[in-house]
């Protein structure tokens, strides 16, 4: 226990006692008229490791297959990037005709060559994102984009996390389970990882030939492949007999990403071995909302000291209507968990999906806009 010394007022010290609070107040007085000085160093030293905006080149432009890009990123004088946890994202802004859109994207990359100032994102065709459809088919080489800082956390943690990982995926979701596999071959992580990928057919499969390599140089990462449609391979689906089978009645953690469907039936078929939660590890995603019928309102918006009337829409997120008026607000994850786009909501009904939220926020009428709908007219103030 602390000691703690004090001393005793005596008559010497009456004089001085009784000038304490005008000797304070002058000092106050002398003091810096701004109460935090943002140049301290450690506010430069916390700017360096998470910056607000980060502006990176396109330098290449790799086709995984018919449905994949990656996208090979450069800092603009060879700088270091902020290094990143391997399964983070990043969030990228760009302007198209006149507004602003953001998207997050898996850092698939070895985090090692953050140092060098290379990161790498990979990206699936989506037509009916306009923004996305623009990194996927008409960004140029030598473009700059403005990214966050990496964000997000679903990624192996050796505090938390066992020394062996199951991970189960489809689509997207073997994005983050080849950036993790990089990160363990190239010595940036050290566990043991095991990956069930479930894909249609073969001509589908993501980064075959890398896990191949990466597979033959390092025995601690495995891969299988269960293909649903093709006759001639494995047509098994991932379930509670090709998990047990792997788990062999071993200590796990069990990593799930890729669509709403593969994790809502995987949380299901785990419930049959009785594994504690805390062993399983979800990636976040937004649930799809089932709107029989589209139903039109009145959002109010309250930011930077003016208010703003648009259209919203009880089939897109309030996030949405607000990207597609032409208004900028921050955001970074897009399905409600990191809370950049915290705002509160002061009139309507809304419907939050993926809720995050914490419990003073659900108190006081705080919402994620990116992971909320409206469900009437709604007013909401950005903070």
């Amino acid at each position: 226990m602390a000691k703690i010394k004090v001393g005793l007022l005596g008559s010497l010290n009456e004089h001085k006692f009784k000038k304490m609070a005008s000797d304070r107040n002058d000092w106050l007085l002398k003091g810096d008229d701004i109460l935090i000085n943002l140049n301290s160093e450690v506010n430069q030293y916390a700017n360096y490791l998470e910056p607000k905006n980060i502006d990176v080149i396109v330098r290449r432009i790799l086709s995984e297959n018919s449905d994949y890009i990656t996208l090979v990123l450069k800092s603009e004088h060879g700088e270091p990037l902020p290094m990143f946890r391997a399964g983070q994202y990043v969030a990228a802004t760009i302007m198209l005709d006149g507004k602003y859109y953001t998207r997050p994207f898996v850092l698939t990359s070895n985090p090692a060559l953050s140092k060098d100032g290379e990161w790498r994102i990979t990206l699936s065709k989506n037509k009916d994102d306009l923004a996305i459809d623009y990194f996927f088919s008409k960004i140029l080489i030598g473009e700059k984009i403005t990214m966050s800082a990496p964000f997000g956390d679903f990624y192996y943690n050796p505090i938390r996390d066992e020394k062996r990982v199951l991970f189960l995926t489809n689509s997207n979701g073997i994005i983050q389970a080849y950036a993790m596999a990089q990160a363990i071959a190239n010595n940036v992580d050290n566990y043991y990882l095991t990956i069930l990928y479930c894909e249609k057919r073969e001509i589908n499969l993501l980064f075959k030939d890398e896990f191949k390599d990466l597979t033959s140089i390092c025995d601690k990462i495995k891969i299988k492949y269960f293909l649903s449609m093709e006759e001639e391979a494995n047509n098994e689906f991932i379930g509670i007999d090709q998990i047990k089978d792997e788990l062999n009645d071993t200590k796990a953690s069990i990593f799930i990403s890729g669509d709403e469907s593969l994790l809502k039936y995987l949380d299901k078929e785990l419930e049959k071995i009785n594994l504690p939660k805390k062993y399983i590890r979800y990636n976040n995603y937004l649930p799809a909302i089932n709107a029989y019928k589209v139903n039109k309102y009145r959002l109010t918006l309250y930011i930077n000291d003016e208010k703003k009337e648009l259209t919203c829409y009880n089939n897109k997120t309030i996030m949405q209507s607000i990207e597609e008026s032409g208004i900028y607000i921050p955001s970074k994850c897009r399905v409600g968990s990191c809370g950049f786009c915290r705002s509160e909501l002061v009139a309507g009904e809304v419907k939050v999906v993926n809720d995050k939220r914490n419990g003073v926020d659900k108190k006081y009428n705080y919402i994620h806009p990116c992971a909320t709908y409206p469900m009437s007219d709604v007013e909401i103030v950005v903070r």
